[in-house]
């Protein structure tokens, strides 16, 4: 994965413009389990702002109505060859950390379960954004 990000302040906020490209990887990134999720992450001490990459599923009632059944609702992962652009706001800051992270299941969740950080989360590229310099 390539990553580029640029940090814009505007009055109290500050706009990280990102761009991530999914490089030499041949199928949607993140696959495999149904848990996994990529993760684009800006912080600013503890305050955080994130995109997610994933397959997102929900429980439909079946046609006949006796019945539910799992089905995937959207697919917001990257596919090969695809650059994605976003746009995060977090409250002014001078500098702010970036970090684009595979999860193995969704923080709150792994959390809940009693897992640690280390346990369910695999930094792939990390920096910090300043201001640019025009």
């Amino acid at each position: 994965m390539q990553v580029s990000a640029a940090l814009i302040s505007a009055g109290n906020e500050a706009e990280v413009n990102f761009a991530i490209t999914s490089r030499r990887v041949g199928h949607a990134f993140p696959t495999g389990d149904v848990y996994r999720s990529l993760r684009f992450v800006v912080s600013s001490g503890d305050v955080e702002a994130e995109e997610v990459f994933a397959r997102h599923f929900a429980f439909r009632v079946t046609e006949d109505g006796r019945g539910h059944q799992l089905e995937e609702v959207d697919d917001t992962r990257l596919q090969p060859r695809e650059t994605r652009r976003g746009r995060l706001v977090l409250p002014a800051a001078e500098s702010l950390r970036w970090s684009l992270e595979l999860h193995r299941l969704a923080p709150r969740e792994a959390r809940r379960r009693g897992l640690s950080d280390e346990q369910t989360r695999h930094v792939l590229s990390q920096g910090v954004v300043q201001p640019r310099r025009d």
